[in-house]
């Protein structure tokens, strides 16, 4: 009988591939169950982003290490994934460890060998995320829960300091017709929006006149960071002016802005 080596051949290719397609199969989701830090660390490495942050945050849902949700959270930042985004900035928070991590983290980056602009940008961590969660909220249709995210994280303005400058996030809502009614007294406030957002541009701008004069690398990183606040916090209110003829008001703030400017270029 003639042997079809041909036939024999292609059978032995198919059964080879088909064992190595299985044997992939079942170590990827060994990986998966039993490494997912190990293959999250992988995927990371070579850029695939989406990959690592789910693997990541299985690895925070195995071992309740909230840094692996901070990092998957940080991820889909990156992607833009706003259901993801959402989700994971709400574990983030929820977390029993997350005024620790927090706590944590700002040390981590007040000794980030970065130049002061870098830095002054690690300062506030909290303000990032929480600026893009709002962010993301917005963009997904949620714009009463986001504002009012927005509004409690300000309300307790007094209480941000120099080196915890707390969240600020209502410049997200200057466009939004029915969120940008600065005349509004919200529940927990005892000044309107606008007297609130002026008293602390003012306080702010105290705060940094007392502590331009440093000479102390971290306390320039954080009055960048404090300079850059005052700015934004003065043409959302002079936005707002412009539209109630305060011109002296716009005045005032325009001088100030302006100073702030020139100490942050003398600094950089």
């Amino acid at each position: 009988m003639k042997i079809d080596y041909k036939k024999i051949i292609i059978s032995t290719v198919l059964w080879t591939f088909t064992f190595i397609l299985l044997f992939s199969a079942i170590f990827l989701i060994v990986m998966i169950f039993a490494f997912p830090k190990n293959l999250g660390d992988f995927f990371y490495s070579i850029g695939s982003n989406r990959f690592a942050s789910g693997l990541y945050y299985r690895v925070y849902e195995k071992e309740d290490n909230i840094y692996y949700c901070y990092k998957s959270l940080s991820i889909e930042i990156g992607l833009e994934n706003e259901e993801k985004i959402i989700k994971y900035y709400e574990d983030f928070v929820s977390d029993e460890n997350y005024s620790d991590f927090m706590q944590q983290l700002q040390e981590h980056n007040e000794k980030q060998n970065v130049t002061l602009l870098a830095k002054s940008t690690l300062l506030n961590e909290n303000n990032f995320l929480t600026n893009q969660y709002i962010g993301a909220l917005i963009d997904n249709g949620q714009i009463d829960k986001a504002y009012n995210v927005a509004l409690n994280c300000f309300k307790d303005y007094n209480s941000f300091t120099f080196k915890n400058q707390g969240v600020y996030a209502l410049y997200q809502f200057n466009e939004l017709s029915n969120y940008n009614d600065l005349y509004s007294m919200p529940e927990g406030y005892s000044l309107n929006l606008i007297e609130s957002l002026q008293d602390y541009f003012e306080k702010s701008f105290d705060l940094f006149n007392e502590k331009k004069s440093s000479d102390n690398e971290l306390d320039k990183a954080y009055l960048i960071s404090l300079g850059n606040r005052i700015i934004q916090v003065g043409q959302n209110t002079n936005a707002f002016y412009s539209n109630h003829n305060e011109t002296n008001l716009i005045s005032t703030n325009k001088e100030c802005m302006n100073e702030v400017n020139n100490v942050i270029k003398e600094i950089l």
